[in-house]
C-alpha cells in the first residue's frame, strides 16, 4: 500500500519553505515543523475562543483579550519561534498527530498554497518580533446558528441540538459532559440556544472593522454561515469587495438562509468565493447523518451556484468528515458526489466525540472498507487536478482505515456507538439500515 499512501500528494510533502525563506530572505527555517499560519491567520469559535487555526486548540478567549492584543500576545510569539526553529508546539497536535500517520497534514497543505505569498510577514516578524496589525486571514466561527442537527454535532455548533443533548449527554464522558453543560448553562443556551458572543462583544466588532478593508480572505464555518447576521454585515461594510476572497464550510442547503436575501446576489461582488459542503454520505446516508439535510437541494443550490458565478467560482468541493457513520460507505459516498454533484471530493477525519471515531467498529468490517477502497483507488485516473485530487483522498482515506484498524476501540466503545444511535433514531423518528 506504500503506493496508495504516497501518490497524489508527493508534491505537498516534498515542498520546502526554507529554500524560500534562504533564498529571498536570508534565514533559514524548519521545515518539518515551519507553518505559515500563525503569521498571516488567526481562527475564531462560536463559543469565543481564538485559535490558532481551525485545527489548532485553545490559545485564548474574548471574555479575556482584546482581537487587537492576541495578534502579538506573547502566546503568539511563542508558537511563531517554536515553529520557525524546529519545535512541535503542543498547540498544533492536530497535525503532527496526523503527519505521524503518514497523512496530508493542514499545516502541509497550507504552507504550499500560501508560503510564497505570505513570506514577507514571516520576514517581518523574524526581523522585528512583531507582527502587522492587518491580518490578512481570518477564519470566523461566529454563532451556533444552524439549521441542521448532525450526529456528530453538539449546541456549541448548532442551535436545534440542544433539543437532543439530554437524551444523549450521558453517553459521553464525565468531563465531556461537563464541559457542553458548563457552555449550555454559562451562555444561557436552554432559555435561547444561540451562541453569538463576537457579535455581542463590542470590542471585537470595533477592532475588526479597523482592520476589515485590510483583511484579503475572509473564511466562514459555523454554525451555518449562511444563516449568521454578522457576517452579512461585515461583508456589507467592505470598502471594495472585488479584491477580496471568500471562502465558506458551509451545507449550502438555503441559499436564501437570511430571509429576503440571495446569498448569491452578494457573491457576485466579490473577486472569488471558495465552497466546501459538508455532505457525509450518500443520499440516504447524508440524511441520516445530517439531520434535515436533502440530497436534491444541495444539487440544486451547486447548480445555481455553478451558473450564476461562473469564473468567480474558485472551487467548489464536498467535505467528508470520515467516521464510524460512513466509513463503510466511503466510496459509494465519493460516487456519489462525483457523479451527481459533479464536484471535487474531500475528506476529514472525526476525533470527537470517540464512540463515533472509526475505530469503534469491528476489525472486520475495518478490513471490507479498507478493501473496497483500495479497488477503487486501483481504477483510479490521475489525468486532470480534480482526479489526482479525489485520488489522494481516497490514498488518504485509506492510510486512515489502517490507522482504526492499528488501534481499534471496539471493545470500549461501540456500544456507546449503538446506544447513541439508537436512542437519536427513536428520538429523530429516522433508521439508516445500509446500501
Amino acid at each position: 500500500m506504500s503506493e496508495a499512501k504516497g501518490k497524489g500528494k508527493q508534491f505537498l510533502l516534498d515542498y520546502r519553505p526554507s529554500e524560500l525563506f534562504k533564498e529571498q530572505h536570508g534565514f533559514d527555517v524548519d521545515d518539518k515543523t515551519f507553518c505559515i499560519m500563525p503569521f498571516i491567520h488567526t481562527s475564531t469559535t462560536t463559543n469565543g475562543e481564538f485559535r490558532l487555526c481551525c485545527r489548532s486548540t485553545k490559545i485564548w478567549d474574548i471574555k479575556n483579550i482584546a482581537f487587537r492584543d492576541l495578534w502579538n500576545h506573547k502566546k503568539y510569539k511563542i508558537v511563531r519561534n517554536n515553529l520557525i526553529s524546529g519545535i512541535r508546539d503542543p498547540h498544533c497536535n492536530a497535525c503532527w498527530s496526523m503527519e505521524d500517520k503518514g497523512i496530508t497534514s493542514l499545516r502541509q497543505s497550507q504552507n504550499y498554497e500560501r508560503t510564497q505569498e505570505y513570506a514577507h510577514l514571516v520576514a517581518t516578524y523574524k526581523r522585528t518580533k512583531e507582527s502587522p496589525w492587518n491580518i490578512p486571514i481570518v477564519e470566523f466561527k461566529l454563532s451556533n446558528l444552524c439549521n441542521l442537527k448532525c450526529r456528530m454535532c453538539w449546541p456549541k455548533d448548532s442551535t436545534p441540538w440542544l433539543q437532543d443533548w439530554d437524551a444523549v449527554k450521558e453517553i459521553y464522558e464525565p468531563g465531556e459532559q461537563e464541559y457542553i453543560n458548563n457552555i449550555i448553562d454559562s451562555n444561557d443556551l436552554r432559555k435561547k440556544p444561540v451562541l453569538n458572543l463576537f457579535e455581542t462583544h463590542n470590542t471585537f466588532v470595533q477592532d475588526l472593522y479597523e482592520i476589515i478593508d485590510d483583511i484579503k480572505e475572509f473564511e466562514f464555518a459555523g454554525g451555518e454561515p449562511l444563516m449568521d447576521p454578522l457576517h452579512y454585515n461585515m461583508l456589507d461594510r467592505i470598502k471594495d469587495p472585488s479584491d477580496v476572497i471568500l471562502k465558506y464550510s458551509t451545507n449550502l442547503t438555503d441559499l436564501e438562509a437570511k430571509k429576503g436575501r440571495n446569498v448569491l446576489d452578494l457573491w457576485e461582488k466579490f473577486k472569488a468565493i471558495r465552497l466546501t459542503i459538508s455532505v457525509d454520505g450518500y443520499d440516504e446516508l447524508n440524511a441520516y447523518i445530517r439531520h434535515g439535510s436533502i440530497w436534491n437541494d444541495i444539487k440544486e443550490n451547486i447548480q445555481q451556484t455553478k451558473e450564476r458565478l461562473g469564473d468567480k467560482l474558485d472551487y467548489i468541493k464536498a467535505s467528508t468528515c470520515i467516521s464510524a457513520l460512513n466509513v463503510e460507505y466511503l466510496v459509494e459516498t465519493f460516487e456519489a458526489i462525483d457523479t451527481d454533484f459533479d464536484i471535487m471530493w474531500h475528506t476529514s477525519r472525526l476525533q470527537w466525540p470517540t464512540f463515533l471515531h472509526a475505530n469503534v467498529l469491528p476489525v472486520e468490517r475495518l478490513l471490507a472498507a479498507k478493501s473496497k477502497l483500495i479497488v477503487k483507488f486501483e481504477s483510479m485516473q490521475e489525468n486532470s487536478i480534480r482526479e489526482i485530487n479525489n485520488k489522494r483522498h481516497i490514498a488518504d482515506a485509506i492510510s486512515w482505515v489502517d490507522e482504526c484498524i492499528d488501534t481499534n476501540k471496539y471493545d470500549v466503545n461501540f456500544e456507546k456507538f449503538q446506544k447513541f444511535n439508537e436512542t437519536l433514531d427513536v428520538k429523530r423518528k429516522e433508521k439508516f439500515t445500509g446500501k
